[in-house]
């Protein structure tokens, strides 16, 4: 299975996720980045850096079809589409102070939209505590560092109850 390569920020591992790189995109080199790092831009998006140990010049065989990221409760395709196998919607909405789990690897987004920016990834498995939400689809969420962002409710399950 393929994965998918980090556009960061700045060219430094620990800088902000931009968004997700699918295998295959076709990047355009920039001037302008310290030596393991390229500064590219893709169709417009904003401009980010890669390790360059990620990027090849070869382009990929036409029927490498990258798939897309789980990133949203909406079922939109691209980079909201919800993965197969996952549960349905919950039924509840879960209240503040809930500890939530990943069901998936997720984008923390920036505002409760597929389009808005991604500030973090949580992986799948890894917590998180609900401050609100869930009835647009969306959570706003506190991580771990303390950073806080929104989710598509879909991809998280309640792991413990406020008290």
């Amino acid at each position: 299975m393929a994965r998918e390569v980090w556009l960061r920020a700045a060219p430094r591992r620990d800088s902000a996720i931009l968004d997700g790189l699918p295998e295959g995109e076709a990047l355009r080199a920039l001037p302008g980045a310290p030596p393991g790092w390229t500064r590219v831009a893709r169709n417009g998006r904003p401009a980010g850096y890669v390790s360059s140990g990620y990027l090849t010049d070869r382009r990929p065989a036409p029927s490498a079809t990258p798939k897309p990221r789980a990133d949203s409760a909406d079922g939109v395709t691209g980079l909201c589409q919800i993965p197969d196998g996952l549960p349905p919607p919950p039924l509840r909405i879960a209240p503040p102070g809930t500890v939530a789990r990943a069901l998936t690897d997720a984008y923390i987004r920036a505002a409760p939209s597929c389009g808005a920016p991604i500030l973090d990834v949580l992986e799948k498995g890894h917590t998180v505590t609900v401050v609100s939400g869930g009835n647009d689809g969306w959570y706003r969420i506190r991580g771990r560092n303390g950073q806080r962002g929104y989710i598509g409710a879909r991809l998280l399950a309640e792991a413990q109850r406020p008290r």
